[in-house]
């Protein structure tokens, strides 16, 4: 189970990535105008087949970017639970000690009190490079 999860997570994050950057033309021009800045980009002869190194994939700031939002909206793991740990209350709903939560992630990644550049659930890459790049670490989940 734990071969297929992996598989399926991985295959589920690079579907969307590739269905947000066809619906975004700017988005899929600027990722590849950074991967030619980085000599990243494959020929369509197969002469150039450029290998990937931690170094290189450091360096390429906006695919990162496009990577984080896809992660943001479409979250690879969309629900998971907590347990409580002690008596609370969260958005004003009694949690008890022992009671297992439920967290809808896509909700708290799209929470307009965490993201504030621009519409926080139109795919905006941009927002990583701006006010919301120091955003909370709990505002984004995206493995649950």
């Amino acid at each position: 189970m734990m071969m297929l999860a992996g598989y399926e997570t991985t295959f589920t994050a690079l579907s969307w990535f590739l269905f947000f950057a066809s619906e975004n033309p700017r988005v899929q021009h600027k990722v590849k105008e950074e991967l030619r800045e980085h000599n990243l980009l494959m020929t369509d002869d197969l002469k150039c087949v450029p290998s990937l190194t931690s170094d290189n994939l450091a360096s390429l700031t906006y695919c990162e970017c496009v990577t984080k939002e896809v992660l943001r909206l479409a979250p690879v793991a969309g629900l998971t639970t907590r347990m409580a740990m002690r008596d609370t209350v969260v958005d004003n709903v009694k949690v008890h000690r022992g009671q297992t939560v439920f967290v809808a992630l896509h909700n708290i990644n799209i929470d307009v009190r965490y993201w504030h550049h621009g519409n926080s659930k139109q795919f905006i890459p941009e927002r990583f490079l701006a006010e919301d790049k120091d955003h909370h670490h709990l505002a984004m989940i995206p493995f649950g």
